[in-house]
């Protein structure tokens, strides 16, 4: 039997955002820019903040810096793994 692994919502997005310079102009940064932002109003919605209220605004810049601290921890480990590769196999 197959079995697919599914890559981790997260990673996609990381994975796409590194493509943005191939794809600019082409309107998927806007589409993803947009799929984001419906993520981060979700989030805000979940946790009972009103739109209207200065808190969502905060929600929705806390939702960023966390997404940003997720992608620059998901780079670092990216970069570690590597360095340790080269230091195992001396390059």
């Amino acid at each position: 039997m197959l079995q697919f692994r599914v890559p981790q919502p997260r990673m996609a997005v990381l994975s796409l955002a590194a493509a943005f310079p191939l794809l600019a102009g082409c309107g998927l940064e806007d589409a993803l820019d947009a799929m984001q932002r419906e993520n981060f109003e979700q989030a805000c919605t979940k946790l009972g903040i009103a739109r209207s209220s200065p808190s969502w605004d905060q929600c929705m810049i806390q939702q960023q810096a966390s997404e940003r601290y997720e992608e620059q921890q998901a780079l670092n480990r990216i970069q570690q793994q590597e360095n340790a590769r080269k230091l195992t196999h001396g390059r």
